[in-house]
């Protein structure tokens, strides 16, 4: 995959942007799934980004699989595939929409190295072409490179400092924290599973970063990969306004949100 620096900040457009991530599909949470199409729908939005971890592509992890699901990948893909152009529907064809590969898409790419590499080379074993993001108008962030909605507002799908470059915890905002530090700018990022905001005023600027939460069936993917884990629902909506931007995240509990003072129900 060719990389591509996105390090120099640029504005992408101004508007709403709404970002959500860890739908880890096939395991996606059905109500926090119905809530975000809904969102989608109902206000215009200048774009989206999904902020990786979109598929979960279990059938190439490193994990002990569950043999009635290891020849599932092209069902589950199907399953993605058909999320994304639903997504995409309810934000219209002129929408910007972006995907941050996270580390659960890159299972693709080692999971093809490590044990047929001599298929790595062919065009079709790629997130593009499995996902059709190409056809879904769906932008590609690569993993290891840095995408500003705005200057000096950077999102990252979020793994470890030896991965993305993200700092980790296993606490709510402490990632926040440990990211804003890391950067010293402002940003938001997935990959925790954890809601949760920090900020710090330095030399008379304010910086915050946001952890976003997820869009994951927790149960499920709590038999497969985690015991009772400390995750919460949600997602993202960034007003950018010239050079600034105003993060407002959004909580989802039982089937429920409030963005703007508008109730969602699933």
């Amino acid at each position: 995959m060719t990389k591509i620096d996105l390090i120099k900040p640029s504005i992408v457009r101004e508007g709403r942007w709404l970002l959500g991530g860890d739908w880890h599909s096939w395991y996606y949470d059905r109500r926090g799934i119905r809530l975000l199409f809904s969102i989608a729908k109902y206000f215009p939005w200048a774009g989206a980004v999904l902020m990786g971890d979109i598929h979960d592509f279990y059938q190439v992890s490193r994990y002990d699989k569950d043999p009635a699901r290891g020849n599932n990948m092209q069902k589950e893909l199907n399953v993605t595939v058909e999320l994304l152009k639903q997504f995409r529907a309810c934000l219209g064809p002129d929408a910007v929409i972006k995907l941050l590969e996270g580390n659960h898409e890159r299972r693709l790419e080692k999971g093809i190295r490590r044990h047929m590499p001599g298929m790595a080379s062919l065009d079709t074993n790629t997130v593009v072409r499995q996902l059709h993001l190409g056809d879904l108008g769906i932008e590609l962030v690569p993993y290891d490179g840095r995408f500003y909605l705005a200057p000096g507002y950077l999102l990252k799908h979020g793994a470890g400092k030896n991965d993305d470059g993200c700092e980790y915890s296993g606490f709510a905002a402490y990632t926040a924290r440990k990211n804003l530090e890391k950067f010293w700018c402002s940003g938001a990022s997935a990959h925790t599973h954890r809601r949760g905001t920090y900020s710090v005023t330095k030399r008379g600027k304010t910086y915050t970063w946001d952890e976003i939460g997820c869009l994951c069936d927790r149960p499920k993917v709590g038999r497969d990969y985690a015991n009772e884990p400390n995750w919460q629902l949600g997602c993202l909506e960034a007003i950018v306004d010239g050079r600034r931007v105003f993060p407002l995240p959004i909580a989802m509990d039982g089937g429920r949100c409030v963005v703007e003072g508008k109730e969602f129900r699933a």
